[in-house]
């Protein structure tokens, strides 16, 4: 075996900085060491104080939420730091990274993650920037959707519920809401993707130990046959990651850690039989029939039931229970919420055209 040129200098480095494994303290200041081979740089080393040849990567005032770690075959090409609601730039040259959670104070960065998921960025969208939303103390998701497609995901806390996504996806988007109780858990979520391509994700399925959830634009039984459900998360999910809705050519929407078919597998939802909802609807020939997107929940043992308001107009309700919650419509903590039924034993709905 001949080596030539760079290749014969790079070894000895390779040597001395095997696997690449570093577990350093994010919460102090982080210099790194670097070794050059071709076009790329490849991160040899990671302090919490300098040694010869670092570079500061990172002050220790400096704010964050989680770590993204980039790669390739060779090895790490950069670590980043960034803060909730920042968009994730990819790097040329690294087609690969993974996440990490900054719940604690030491962390572990690998070149070879092992169980930690590797998150492939798609060939072709250079620019593609990705949104993190962490689901730590969430109290409910809601999803935006337009042209058929996963728009953006927020996760809604109790002391932040209201969202400036909202405004951003503009008054064309429709949303969707899945509250969560407080013992509530995600035991898996599901994609929903046209089979044979990534283009965009159709929707979303998410399963607690109270409910199954189904958020997306309407599925007939002859769409779902063009679906195909995978699943992305089990009960270990932190995070979901999606797409920026105003740089992305596809719209690409995961979560953090991705479900291997190995571990946390579960059976694919069937869709679920609800009842045909069809009105007539001003159309360019006149009045014309549509399917409507449909949605309901039941008011055996409800015990509060809040309005979302849009001006005089009820546009979404959620169902309070002893356990859990549920929602019809769009409700959006962008409008006006009131308490408003307690225990009632109907709801009656006038529709305007």
């Amino acid at each position: 075996m001949l080596f030539l040129g760079e290749t014969f200098n790079l070894l000895p480095k390779l040597r001395k900085h095997r696997a690449g494994r570093y577990r350093v303290s994010v919460r102090a200041a982080l210099f790194e060491t670097r070794v050059k081979y071709g076009r790329t740089s490849y991160i040899t080393g990671l302090y919490n104080e300098r040694v010869d040849e670092s570079i500061l990567v990172k002050a220790c005032d400096e704010p964050y939420d989680h770590i993204i770690v980039w790669l390739d075959r060779i090895g790490i090409t950069a670590v980043e730091f960034l803060p909730q609601g920042v968009s994730l730039a990819t790097r040329s040259g690294s087609p690969w990274m993974y996440a990490v959670i900054a719940l604690d104070d030491h962390v572990e960065i690998k070149s070879k993650p092992g169980p930690l998921p590797n998150i492939r960025v798609r060939k072709g969208y250079d620019d593609v920037l990705v949104r993190y939303v962490p689901l730590r103390d969430t109290c409910g998701i809601s999803v935006a959707f337009g042209a058929g497609a996963v728009l953006a995901v927020v996760s809604h806390t109790q002391r932040d519920q209201n969202n400036p996504v909202y405004a951003e996806m503009g008054e064309y988007a429709i949303w969707m809401h899945c509250p969560l109780a407080a013992d509530e858990v995600i035991l898996a979520v599901w994609s929903l993707l046209p089979k044979g391509t990534d283009l965009k994700t159709y929707g979303l399925v998410i399963k607690t130990q109270r409910k199954m959830v189904w958020l997306s634009p309407l599925i007939t039984a002859d769409l779902y046959q063009l679906l195909e459900a995978t699943q992305i998360a089990n009960d270990s999910i932190q995070a979901f990651y999606y797409s920026d809705p105003s740089k992305a050519y596809n719209h690409v929407v995961g979560t953090i850690p991705t479900t291997h078919a190995s571990s946390g597998q579960q059976e694919i939802p069937t869709l679920p039989n609800s009842p045909s909802y069809q009105t007539a609807a001003p159309g360019d020939l006149g009045m014309c029939v549509q399917d409507w997107h449909y949605s309901d929940a039941p008011l055996t043992g409800v015990n509060r039931v809040r309005l979302c308001m849009e001006g005089e107009y009820c546009i979404g309700l959620l169902l309070q229970y002893d356990k859990y919650d549920r929602t019809v419509g769009q409700f959006r903590y962008d409008k006006d919420i009131f308490d408003y039924l307690f225990k009632p034993a109907y709801v009656a709905l006038k529709q305007v055209l």
